[in-house]
């Protein structure tokens, strides 16, 4: 046992309280020593180091939260102090720093039912008694009568925090100034059951104020009711048209209701009424990432941390939409940015977490998302993209958390989506494939829910790219008679096909760079390619100039460039006809390794809704194969037809036919795709890391008792 040892600070006769954790032992005392020699810096390091491999030690917590507290970073601190106490709360020191904490916050109420707290858990002493005494003593400050009135709105790893404008209590008095005034003040001390009673009394009372709404709106926020929060705020907003406040709130909550134009209007016009509004920039380029405009998100972030460079949730959603745009070094940078001015920012470590799993750092990644966890043990997201990186064995602590959340009741649907990912894939680890399959089940059926999916949609526009294609080909197109640079090769097909470890080979030849998923053909031609846009000769030309234009800037300065975007293969018809000197790779797969694959994989995309269903995504697959055999038929342009599993069992006879339709010349660096340290964005980025082998495509028959089937008349490409 770990000799106690004590440290002075701004807390009194605050000690720390080593356990005997073995594996964390060592790292504790160097960590107690750097703490009690001053070095805060290596301190830190070190208990968040320990934190990484067990986020729950309660002494790495504490001591942790005590070097906040040491720092006045008061907020900080206390979570630490509650994780600290969830493991043990039999320590007198861990409560005697959380009240601490609560007094320095003037939280006095609070403080006081910390101390009964302790007292039920039969903590006693003369330093409990002695701060029971003090508070007895001590009386609430006064609150400001003019403050910022500040509300978090949760929407999953999504959102950013929202700040009102000063309320001003001037001139102008209403005849109610003092209930006006009581509410803020049951508002900032985070009474919110009061507040919204009073909130509600006073819009009946004096229902032409905008104040009470704007307070009835936060809460339903934060309590979830987003239907009655718009309501609200869109009171808010006809009272005071003007308040570029309550404009702002009411586009957050339009964001998280999915009405997303809405939002972009509403946001968009608070910023026209005050230009330099930090917290409006951030959540319009929040709404912007939504609707995949990642350019014009990564603008309006930018804006957002030059006028608020300490808004740490503005640098945390620039590092999203950085990473969206593929720059996840970048990216990383900026989630480290986040992280120094918010060190608690729990969706700040997740996604540095998946930057870090991108570039094959998959301890740094195993350790940012356990800091994650260990800050927001709930995060769903985190819990799943863990259990993709590991491999569970029997009596994991985070199988037990997960199974023990699931359970709860208290999870959002989206969060239990990720939840029952997750535990699939335990339970696959495990071998306990009926369960797998369930959570499977359970998993894909939320989100598809969330995502709305309506399968009619997809035979439509699959027809409408058949019938569009008929009518560009009458149009008499006139294409320079210039060489192209960079050629594009197009790696397509469907979803967990292969097409990574293909575009991994062609990215290993010297004269090609791999730009991964990009979204320019559906960005730029996906309406002219169904018919949604008029079709001319300069529509033709336009899309062939911006795409060319937009790929040259990934290029790298190599004359070769991978698009990997799987359905591009919507567009061949497109391509073929506007860019005659691409390349087109069709990578195919068995069909229902192909259709498992997608059903066992949570996509951040949204535009993947009918890999939710075993039924949808087999009738999306027949799509799929109707309309390739289509172009194969109909399609000007040669197009390369590489079988998976024939790759997997003679890799270096497909490698050689395949450079040799991309007219590239042999590299032996072409046969070690594994070694290619490229950054991997998609699903399979631990996949392409390991060497070619086979059987991956009979996984799927370990299911196959569960599926009755479904995949049984699906049609494979002939060979």
């Amino acid at each position: 046992m770990l000799q106690q040892r004590s440290l002075d600070s701004n807390l009194e006769s605050t000690k720390f309280e080593p356990t005997v954790t073995t594996e964390n032992e060592d790292l504790l005392q160097d960590a107690i020593a750097a703490h009690q020699g001053g070095d805060l810096n290596k301190a830190e390091q070190l208990y968040r180091a320990i934190l990484g491999i067990q986020p729950s030690h309660p002494d790495a917590n504490h001591n942790l939260g005590v070097l906040n507290l040491s720092l006045n970073k008061v907020e900080l601190a206390l979570p630490l102090f509650h994780t600290a106490l969830r493991v043990n709360q039999a320590s007198e020191q861990y409560w005697l720093s959380y009240i601490d904490a609560l007094i320095k916050l003037n939280r006095l109420d609070e403080a006081r039912a910390a101390v009964a707290a302790a007292k039920t858990h039969k903590v006693s002493g003369s330093r409990l008694d002695a701060k029971a005494a003090t508070l007895a003593k001590l009386q609430p400050q006064p609150e400001p009568a003019d403050f910022r009135l500040g509300e978090s709105l949760p929407s999953g790893n999504r959102e950013v925090a929202s700040a009102e404008q000063p309320v001003s209590m001037g001139k102008a008095v209403m005849p109610a100034a003092d209930r006006i005034h009581e509410l803020l003040v049951l508002y900032q001390r985070g009474r919110l059951q009061e507040a919204g009673e009073k909130a509600r009394c006073l819009s009946l009372e004096l229902p032409e104020h905008p104040f009470p709404w704007k307070v009835l709106g936060a809460i339903y926020a934060q309590s979830g009711q987003f239907e009655e929060a718009l309501r609200v705020n869109h009171q808010a907003v006809k009272l005071s048209p003007s308040d570029h406040e309550a404009l702002n709130n009411l586009g957050i909550v339009q964001k998280d209701l999915g009405m997303f134009q809405d939002s972009r209007r509403s946001l968009e016009t608070a910023i026209k009424i005050k230009d330099d509004f930090a917290e409006a920039y951030s959540n319009l380029g929040n709404t912007l990432f939504e609707l995949r405009l990642f350019d014009e998100a990564q603008k309006s972030l930018k804006k957002a941390v030059k006028i608020r460079p300490d808004l740490a949730d503005a640098h945390y959603n620039l590092g999203r939409a950085t990473q969206e745009l593929g720059e996840i070094e970048r990216a990383e940078l900026h989630y480290e940015r986040a992280l120094s001015i918010n060190p608690q920012h729990a969706n700040a470590l997740l996604n540095l977490g998946t930057a870090l799993q991108q570039q094959n750092k998959l301890g740094q990644a195993r350790s940012r998302y356990n800091q994650s966890l260990a800050i927001q043990p709930d995060l769903a997201a985190a819990h799943r993209q863990l259990a993709n990186i590991k491999r569970f064995k029997s009596k994991d602590s985070q199988f037990k958390t997960m199974r023990n959340l699931q359970r709860s009741g208290n999870l959002a649907e989206r969060d239990m989506c990720h939840i029952n990912f997750a535990l699939a894939k335990a339970y696959e680890d495990l071998g306990d494939l009926e369960l797998a399959y369930k959570h499977y089940l359970e998993g894909n059926a939320l989100r598809k829910r969330e995502l709305q999916y309506e399968p009619s949609t997809e035979e439509v526009f699959f027809n409408c790219l058949k019938n569009t294609f008929r009518n560009l080909q009458e149009i008499r197109l006139r294409l320079p008679q210039t060489d192209i640079s960079p050629v594009p090769i197009f790696v397509l097909g469907m979803p967990r096909s292969g097409t990574s470890i293909v575009e991994q080979i062609i990215g290993c030849h010297s004269q090609v760079f791999a730009a991964g998923e990009v979204s320019y053909a559906k960005n730029l031609g996906r309406d002219l390619a169904s018919g949604a846009k008029e079709s001319s000769e300069k529509a033709l030309i336009d899309f062939r100039e911006n795409y060319l234009f937009h790929l040259r800037n990934k290029s790298g300065g190599l004359p070769r460039v991978t698009d990997k975007m799987p359905h591009n293969f919507h567009y061949i018809g497109l391509i073929s006809l506007t860019i005659p000197e691409a390349k087109i790779v069709h990578v195919h797969r068995h069909p229902a390794a192909v259709c498992w694959g997608n059903f066992k994989q949570f996509f951040e995309n949204p535009g993947l809704g009918y890999s939710y269903g075993l039924q949808s995504i087999a009738q999306y697959y027949k799509l799929y194969f109707d309309l390739m055999n289509f172009w194969f038929h109909s399609s000007p342009h040669d197009i390369f037809n590489l079988q998976y599993e024939k790759l997997t069992t003679d890799q270096e006879s497909v490698t050689r036919q395949l450079l040799n339709y991309l007219e590239l010349p042999w590299e032996d660096e072409c046969l070690e795709p594994h070694k290619n340290n490229r950054i991997v964005r998609t699903a399979s980025n631990l996949q392409v890391r390991k060497k070619i082998y086979q059987g991956s495509s009979r996984k799927w028959k370990l299911y196959e008792p569960y599926l009755a089937g479904i995949f049984n008349d699906l049609p494979e490409f002939s060979t």
